[in-house]
C-alpha cells in the first residue's frame, strides 16, 4: 500500500505555502489545496497577488549507461546545441517574463540536471518547472481558477520537455485532458 501525501501549510506575515512531497493526481492535490483555501478564506480576505506552482519530475534510469534524451525531448525549443551534444553531466536553466494582461504578468522558470553517470553506471535527470502569475495593480483574480490555469500550462510546458514515451510512462497525455 502506498504511503499517504505528505502535506505542509504554513502562512507567514506575507505569504502562504502549500507543499506536498507525494503526488498522485491533480484532483486528489487540488482537492486539499481548495479545502485548505476555502478555510483560510474564511477566517480572512487575502489579498493575493501572487500564485505559484512548482514541480520537480525525478527520472532515474533503469539500466546502465541510459540516454537522458530517452526521457528528455530533444526537439523541446527550450534546448541548445551545447546541452544536445552533451555525453556528460549538464544543467539548462531558462526563464522569462510574460504580460498575460496589463496589470498581470507571468513569469516561467525551468532547470533541467543530468548527473554524471554514477559508479553503478545509473544516470538522474531532474526537471524543476515553475509558473508564477503576479497582479502588478490589485489582486490575481478567482484564486483556483488561478491555480487551475497554472497546473494547466505547467503541464504543457512539462510536455513540452519529455519524451512521448516520458509522458506515456507518467501518465501526462491523460491527465492534460482532464
Amino acid at each position: 500500500m502506498p504511503a499517504p501525501p505528505a502535506f505542509e501549510f504554513s502562512i507567514g506575515a506575507s505569504n502562504c505555502l502549500f507543499a506536498s512531497t507525494r503526488y498522485s493526481r491533480w484532483a486528489a492535490f487540488f482537492d486539499v489545496i481548495k479545502a485548505f483555501y476555502e478555510a483560510l478564506h474564511e477566517s480572512t480576505t487575502p489579498g493575493i497577488k501572487l500564485i505559484r506552482l512548482h514541480y520537480l519530475d525525478r527520472f532515474t534510469a533503469t539500466e546502465r549507461d541510459a540516454d537522458p534524451f530517452e526521457v528528455i525531448n530533444k526537439n523541446s525549443s527550450l534546448m541548445n546545441a551545447v546541452t544536445l551534444s552533451s555525453k556528460s553531466a549538464f544543467h539548462l536553466h531558462c526563464g522569462w517574463f510574460e504580460y498575460l494582461a496589463c496589470e498581470l504578468r507571468r513569469l516561467t522558470n525551468v532547470n533541467i540536471s543530468v548527473d554524471e553517470m554514477q559508479s553503478d553506471g545509473v544516470r538522474q535527470a531532474v526537471i524543476v518547472t515553475m509558473l508564477q502569475d503576479e497582479a502588478l495593480e490589485g489582486r490575481v483574480g478567482d484564486v483556483l481558477t488561478r491555480i487551475g490555469v497554472l497546473h494547466g500550462d505547467l503541464n504543457r510546458l512539462f510536455g513540452d520537455l519529455i519524451t512521448k514515451d516520458a509522458a506515456d510512462r507518467v501518465s501526462l497525455n491523460s491527465v492534460q485532458s482532464s
